[in-house]
């Protein structure tokens, strides 16, 4: 059984539509539920500075020209949910009422590690894009908060919509908890794809030791899968990790996410930073 609910929050355009873009490609391989949650910008946190001297009328006209703008970002957001619905082939339903995948909209304004927190921790998967630098691009605290504080999968979407995905599937695999728990998540993807690949790379944590029981794992649940160890290599480990993927010519790559701590990896680098950092394919990662 796929994921049957996909919950995608959504900040803006530009911050979340290859995010929407790739659970409405997911929703349609299994007949999930979209829980699409806008997160509608409060008003007041729109103005940057409000000088003490500025009069009572000033303040007002700034507040309703903030509160104007915050209703026409939520109208976009809105059209763009509708037409990616209708490019997909999705229904729009509070509840799933039928066969098919459909999709679900609501607007909730607070903080939005909170909100995010609280509502992907009851759903299946949680789609995100992938965190970039641009200043309206999409937030690292909204991924993060997906990954440590919900206790689910994260689906992450790079930043150019992909026309398909999960046929051709690379397992990066260092044997650590946070893998395992990809490859748990992952499964429903592994079953639908036409190739499964599982690298393991020497000196990253122990996934060479024990590559060869997850590929019996998969095969028990009959889930054929082609291994490959690198034990000799030039680069980094995150370089050859996405070099293997490129010559696979994988469309996902299924990992474990900040095994080594997420603070080390910011500061020195890691496998994870470096696959976020650089993958044009979609990632399923887990904490």
């Amino acid at each position: 059984m796929g994921p049957k609910t996909i919950l995608v929050p959504f900040i803006s355009e530009a911050a979340s539509h290859a995010a929407l873009d790739l659970a409405c490609a997911a929703a349609g391989m299994f007949d999930s539920h979209l829980d699409v949650l806008y997160l509608k910008p409060d008003a007041r946190t729109m103005i940057p500075y409000v000088g003490e001297g500025m009069s009572g009328a000033l303040v007002e006209d700034v507040l309703v020209a903030a509160e104007r703008d915050a209703v026409d970002r939520s109208i976009g957001a809105r059209a763009l949910f509708g037409a990616q619905l209708a490019r997909h082939g999705l229904y729009e339903a509070q509840m799933p009422n039928g066969p098919g995948p459909s999709a679900s909209w609501r607007e909730v304004t607070g903080r939005e590690d909170e909100i995010v927190a609280i509502a992907g921790r009851t759903a299946d998967l949680i789609a995100v894009s992938r965190p970039v630098d641009a200043s309206d691009g999409p937030p690292s605290t909204l991924f993060e908060t997906a990954l440590f504080e919900t206790g689910q999968a994260v689906l992450v979407a790079p930043p150019v919509p992909v026309t398909a995905f999960g046929r051709r599937i690379l397992i990066a695999w260092n044997g650590s908890p946070e893998a395992a728990g990809a490859v748990s998540a992952a499964m429903p993807f592994l079953h639908r794809a036409d190739d499964v690949a599982i690298l393991a790379v020497s000196g990253w944590s122990e996934g060479i030791l024990s590559i060869e029981a997850l590929a019996r794992r998969l095969l028990w649940r009959g889930i054929g899968a082609d291994v490959e160890t690198m034990r000799e290599f030039t680069g980094s480990i995150g370089e050859n990790v996405m070099a293997a993927a490129a010559r696979r010519g994988a469309d996902m790559i299924v990992m474990g996410a900040y095994t080594h701590g997420r603070l080390r990896q910011m500061i020195l680098g890691g496998v994870t930073r470096h696959v976020l950092e650089t993958a044009s394919i979609p990632l399923l990662m887990s904490h």
